[in-house]
């Protein structure tokens, strides 16, 4: 059963294997990995080429932001549904869910059977992410997963979202890190060296909101780290039951 597997930014495609944006290949199984960049649009264009390429499930692959409290940067979010933008509501695959569970090590904090929220844009403040909290009971957020889940339903596939919190709930980003990364998912180093050099009068606070962020980042990234060989049992598994 071929799993396509769909990343928003080159750091979470990397421990698979490095891609340029806008690319996908071929890994060991015949499952697919692909680096569709930021945002829905983006998401669902690269589901489909993988639909078409011949993947049987989908897999959204990478970090969130945090809208519960109680869930710190580097938890593993396992959500059992998605709460799309316009309020639809679509739901990830159980036995996926179960397998990947099964196959998770104890090593990181799991999320599981939560709501998982779509984000139009990224969530800057600690406000933006509360407001999205109360309308939706999420407990976090991302801005590809429903894109991709309807892009499943569409085709009748399985669906599955596996998310690390980056910036928990209490979390503001600050405009460098807003800044530093393209559309396509690449650091934008222009962008944040100019955005550095407009804070100037608040450059420490700037570079103390940009380190917190990375340690958050990097956090979610260990955690992806520990998933991954569980996404690959739990995809071997599903082999056998098929």
């Amino acid at each position: 059963m071929p799993v396509g597997i769909v990343a928003a930014l080159p750091s979470e495609t990397a421990m698979f294997a490095r891609l340029r944006a806008g690319s996908h290949t071929t890994l060991s199984g015949g499952h697919q990995l692909a680096l569709s960049g930021i945002g829905a649009t983006r998401a669902k264009a690269t589901a489909r080429k993988l639909v078409a390429d011949g993947a049987e499930t989908l897999i959204s692959w990478g970090s969130a932001a945090g809208l519960e409290p109680s869930l710190p940067a580097g938890t593993l979010v396992l959500p059992s549904t998605l709460v799309a933008a316009d309020g639809e509501r679509l739901q990830t695959d159980a036995d996926w869910r179960h397998h990947l569970a099964s196959a998770m090590s104890t090593d990181c904090q799991v999320a599981r059977d939560t709501l998982m929220a779509e984000a139009p844009s990224i969530l800057a403040t600690t406000d933006d992410k509360a407001a999205l909290a109360r309308n939706t009971a999420a407990s976090a957020a991302d801005m590809e997963s429903a894109a991709i889940a309807r892009v499943a339903a569409e085709h009748g596939l399985a669906m599955l979202t596996i998310r690390a919190i980056a910036d928990d709930a209490c979390t503001t980003l600050p405009a460098s890190a807003r800044a530093s990364v393209a559309a396509d998912g690449h650091l934008a180093l222009r962008q944040l060296l100019r955005c550095l050099l407009a804070a100037r009068r608040e450059l420490h606070t700037e570079l103390r909101g940009l380190k917190q962020a990375a340690t958050g980042f990097r956090s979610a990234q260990r955690a992806l780290g520990h998933a991954r060989p569980a996404l690959l049992a739990a995809a071997d598994a599903a082999d056998q039951a098929s």
